[in-house]
């Protein structure tokens, strides 16, 4: 078996005595050969406590916790991970996109929509192509984490019902129609009172103050980042009536 999967892997026949002397795996003078040659046990232990951090760092990132994932990170970058080129920044730059990846699936562990995800890893993967020193990659890896986790908080559906998902995920890219407790039943075929119950005992909030808080998250976005006026931004986001 080992002799055949070695022999679909390099595209010629092995023996199980042979590896391929190009394979840095098995390199004698490669790093990893050095490490487990001089000293298995503490490369053992060290490669371990690593992943296990790592692991650490996206359960907190998917529970939406920033204050226990960014202490982890800091326990993280402690490991001396080999460089994978000789420039710093572009090292710096490989590095952050892999935190961009294990972010991007800690935030699908934590029940977010793809399309949020995406949205913000290619905010983020442009970013990084285009940083242009260390202390922005720095800044940049911490905004990630902070983002990331605030994306879990804001849009994380983990341990929901299917049903509430589906609700859920409708409001999010439905904010700016007319929602209503009724409506919602109708579409989703349930009673008013079982989806008003089952809504808040998933949630901690009635359906109703739900929606107000997907319209205020969107019209703080639009007040930080546009110049749009009160009224237009009330309109963008489901409210059509200024006063209310």
């Amino acid at each position: 078996m080992v002799s055949a999967l070695a022999s679909g892997l390099f595209g010629r026949d092995y023996h199980p005595e042979y590896f391929p002397s190009d394979c840095v795996l098995f390199r004698n003078g490669s790093h990893a050969f050095r490490t487990v040659r001089d000293d298995p046990q503490i490369a053992r232990a060290s490669i371990a406590q690593r992943y296990a951090v790592e692991n650490e760092l996206m359960a907190a990132i998917a529970a939406g916790d920033y204050e226990k994932a960014h202490s982890l990170h800091g326990k993280f970058i402690t490991y001396h991970i080999r460089p994978r080129t000789a420039n710093p920044l572009r090292n710096k730059q490989h590095f952050a996109i892999i935190l961009n990846t294990l972010c991007r699936k800690a935030a699908e562990s934590g029940g977010v929509h793809p399309l949020y995800i995406d949205e913000l890893s290619t905010h983020f993967a442009l970013q990084i192509n285009e940083i242009s020193s260390i202390g922005a990659v720095t800044a940049l890896v911490g905004e990630m984490i902070h983002k990331y986790c605030l994306l879990v908080k804001n849009y994380g559906m983990k341990g929901y019902s299917p049903v509430i998902k589906e609700i859920i995920s409708y409001i999010d890219f439905h904010y700016t129609e007319d929602l209503h407790l009724d409506t919602l039943a109708k579409m989703f075929n349930l009673s008013k009172t079982y989806l008003s119950n089952l809504f808040r005992k998933e949630t901690g909030a009635t359906l109703t103050d739900f929606i107000h808080q997907v319209r205020m998250r969107k019209a703080i976005t639009l007040v930080n980042s546009s110049d749009l006026p009160i009224t237009s931004i009330a309109a963008a986001c489901g409210y059509n009536d200024i006063n209310y």
